[in-house]
């Protein structure tokens, strides 16, 4: 079994932007909306960052790695219900997504080009309204920092432009022994962080399998402390590409009830699966969130643990820990589509 089957190199060829379900015509950007103006919003406290042209060396204001306990609750307590607003299948405005995946093998890599279908369906069904733009940021053999844009292409430039017209960011994280994942405190982590704290974006931060290497700092940039914890190791490899089994679903009424992001018909969602990773064919499960009181709790794990929260004010920011439900529909969202309607519903949450 080879692993890291995709390793780009520093020299890779200019940005290919993924306007899935849309045409040149159609897809028009809103880069004056903003939904979040942090020099107005009185929500999470944030840093502004000091220069984002050059980075910084600036070291997380705790343990990225080690996240926090949480105290674990009945599958029944604590589970917020929303407004009870029922989401329309596609934003009401034009959302141009930016999704960046800080591990090795979440949407590519390891993943293989599972980033191809993810973009697909979380455009398919709102033709012209939605263009995802998707990069893979890791280290290539030889320790250099190595960013896969859209179909291949990709470069440096992409942290240095002008990031006003993304609606949505996406944040998938690594993990802090994954010898290809980036440090929390490289200058190229430390630019997007500081980028996404500062912009006027709504954000989704995802974690999983022991992946919340960049998930805590910028939960922390953004005000909510260290919110993610893990009790799984931190750094095995998985691969999709040897069959995915879904081992355990959430349900409704056990494990959310009816908030907005499990609303259009949805009963239940993935949560723990059966595939391989470099410790051997077994579960793969995800990780928690800590109990923090800027954070609406909308579902809990199988576990009984947090597992998908929003936040109460300011601006919108979804958290999952467990982005590796999102592997139930590889090879399609044929394959699960109530998964898919949640993850399709996270984009019209954040458009809101």
């Amino acid at each position: 079994m080879k692993y890291h089957s995709i390793m780009m190199s520093a020299a890779i060829s200019s940005l290919v932007i993924l306007a899935l379900g849309c045409n040149d015509s159609s897809f028009k950007s809103n880069p004056g909306k903003a939904r979040y103006n942090p020099k107005t919003e009185n929500a999470a406290k944030t840093t502004p960052a000091a220069d984002l042209g050059q980075g910084s060396n600036t070291q997380p204001t705790s343990d990225p790695g080690s996240g926090g306990q949480s105290t674990p609750n009945n599958q029944n307590g604590g589970i917020s219900d929303g407004s009870g607003q029922n989401l329309t299948p596609c934003p009401p405005q034009n959302e141009n997504i930016l999704i960046i995946d800080m591990k090795s093998g979440w949407w590519a890599g390891d993943g293989g080009n599972f980033y191809q279908t993810m973009t697909k369906e979380l455009a398919m069904p709102c033709s012209g309204a939605v263009a995802v733009e998707y990069h893979h940021v890791i280290k290539d053999s030889g320790g250099l920092i190595s960013i896969l844009g859209g179909l291949g292409g990709g470069d440096f430039t992409f942290i240095d432009n002008d990031w006003s017209g993304f609606t949505q960011i996406w944040l998938l994280s690594g993990a802090l022994n994954d010898d290809l994942d980036i440090a929390p405190t490289d200058p190229t982590f430390v630019k997007i962080k500081d980028k996404i704290v500062a912009s006027t974006a709504t954000v989704f931060i995802g974690a999983g399998f022991g992946s919340i290497l960049h998930a805590n700092p910028l939960a922390e940039g953004l005000g909510f402390g260290a919110l993610f914890g893990t009790d799984n190791a931190q750094g095995p490899l998985l691969s999709p590409q040897s069959g995915v089994t879904v081992t355990s679903r959430l349900t409704r009424g056990t494990h959310f009830a009816d908030h907005p992001l499990f609303s259009r018909g949805i009963n239940s969602i993935a949560d723990n699966l059966n595939m391989l990773s470099t410790l051997g064919m077994g579960l793969v499960k995800g990780d928690y969130l800590n109990d923090n009181p800027s954070v609406e709790i909308a579902g809990k794990n199988t576990e009984g643990r947090n597992s998908i929260g929003v936040s109460k004010t300011g601006r919108r920011v979804v958290f999952d820990a467990g982005l590796q439900r999102f592997y139930s529909f590889w090879g399609g969202g044929s394959k699960d589509p109530e998964t898919l309607i949640y993850i399709q519903n996270i984009i019209v949450y954040l458009s809101l």
